[in-house]
């Protein structure tokens, strides 16, 4: 008998193209030590996949022949701490926070995504993610500001 550990995944929030030209919002789960490109390249012949909606499906890896990713969404909606979210140092200048801070924007704004026809769906979760970037910079921005004054 296997002994079968229970390990936290993290949702990953990608658009995958599939080999019908089919493209599909949704999440791939992995480790917090896996990138997205370990999932694909693991042994496993079949990927599971959740669409935003919720939907669960198992895709052939063979069938998949691109996946673009957005963003982590474990991270991103649930981390309690903002540098970390942004994925910068308490002791990083203003400027590079804010640069920080535009780069996940850009990432996960859902005007960018707009043009691909994506679900409602995932408009409304891209949508929560700005949103929560911008909270989060208004966290670090008067703490921040005063500790550098």
């Amino acid at each position: 008998m296997q002994n079968h550990k229970h390990v936290e995944k993290q949702r990953v929030l990608v658009i995958m193209e599939l080999n019908t030209g089919e493209s599909l919002f949704g999440f791939i789960h992995a480790t917090h030590s896996e990138r997205v490109s370990d999932v694909l390249n693991d042994p496993r012949l079949f990927l599971p996949f959740e669409e935003v909606d919720g939907e669960r499906m198992i895709h052939a890896k063979t069938s998949i022949t691109r996946v673009y990713e957005i963003c982590n969404v474990s991270r991103h909606m649930t981390h309690p701490d903002p540098y970390v979210v942004l994925n910068v140092s308490r002791a990083d200048s203003w400027e590079t926070i804010q640069r920080a801070y535009r780069q996940q924007m850009m990432l996960c704004h859902p005007d960018r995504y707009a043009r691909r026809n994506p679900p409602q769906a995932a408009l409304e979760l891209l949508d929560q993610i700005a949103r929560r970037l911008n909270e989060l910079l208004d966290q670090i921005r008067p703490n921040h500001l005063n500790s550098v004054a």
